[in-house]
């Protein structure tokens, strides 16, 4: 019997959405878009057409993973941030809309410097998804540097490189934070590093718990483990009036804006979500 690419995607529509997943018809398209390597409008275009059974056993496996609580990332290895498609596997962390926040405001520091030549780095960079978007959306940045300490972001991260054409202005850096990273001095240290604390772990939703890796989440009693590190290391990377942007979580702004100002930062200020949670914390190095 065959199947068109109609059929079979009303079939993941109905699936999903009897299992009560949110945003059914969305998760459904985009799977089958990642099956048969086709965008939406090819899907929309080509209702009729057949799909191989072959292509439709592989959509139905991914249904079922997704209706497991699999991320749709994870199942299709692939994920979007700032518009931008990136390669990403189980033990990696999926990327947030909230980080496009962090992406936005650096962007806006970076657009009221005068000069070009900026020299930066993504600290516990995952997929690359923030250092390479920077590098995309601004041709200020000379030099990019990915900083990361598992195989798996880096296996992810030299994908990305490559495939959005980067080489040239992006490099994988394999250390434990700036253990191994050359002393040379930075205009901007950009890091979403973790910050779930012990106890918001245990409140997070199951799936997260069940399929991202807990290292890429937790850090420590108050979550600010990293944080603490990042900030402390950091001036001796940064250049004089250099600036440090951290994510941070839900009610850690206050606290973090206390511990730059505590080491010697200037012109500490936070950025809110849409939410209104103060999500980005930024100072400028000034030693």
């Amino acid at each position: 019997m065959s199947h068109s690419i109609h059929s079979i995607l009303n079939f993941g529509i109905k699936r999903l959405k009897d299992c009560g997943v949110q945003n059914f018809n969305f998760e459904a398209t985009f799977l089958l878009e990642e099956v048969l390597s086709v965008t939406r409008e090819y899907l929309f275009l080509n209702k009729d057409k057949v799909v191989s059974t072959k292509n439709f056993n592989k959509f139905k496996t991914y249904i079922t993973r997704r209706l497991d609580g699999e991320p749709i990332q994870y199942i299709s290895k692939t994920a979007h941030f700032f518009s931008k498609k990136f390669h990403i596997m189980s033990g990696v962390l999926v990327p947030r809309p909230e980080t496009e926040i962090l992406v936005e405001k650096v962007l806006s520091e970076i657009s009221k410097q005068n000069r070009g030549n900026l020299t930066c780095m993504d600290m516990c960079t995952g997929t690359g998804c923030i250092g390479l978007t920077l590098c995309l959306e601004t041709e200020k940045i000379k030099q990019m540097f990915l900083i990361d300490n598992y195989k798996k972001p880096e296996k992810c991260c030299l994908r990305n490189i490559s495939s959005l054409n980067l080489s040239l202005k992006a490099s994988y850096v394999s250390s434990d934070l700036f253990k191994s990273v050359t002393k040379i001095k930075f205009d901007y240290i950009i890091s979403n590093p973790p910050y779930i604390s012990n106890k918001d772990y245990g409140a997070l939703n199951k799936d997260i718990m069940r399929f991202e890796q807990k290292s890429a989440l937790i850090a420590g009693s108050e979550g600010l483990t990293f944080i603490k590190k990042i900030s402390t290391e950091a001036g001796d990377y940064l250049k004089n009036g250099g600036h440090l942007f951290l994510e941070v979580g839900y009610n850690q702004g206050n606290k973090v804006k206390k511990l730059l100002e505590s080491i010697g930062y200037e012109d500490v200020i936070s950025y809110n979500d849409l939410n209104g949670i103060q999500r980005v914390v930024k100072g400028k190095w000034k030693k």
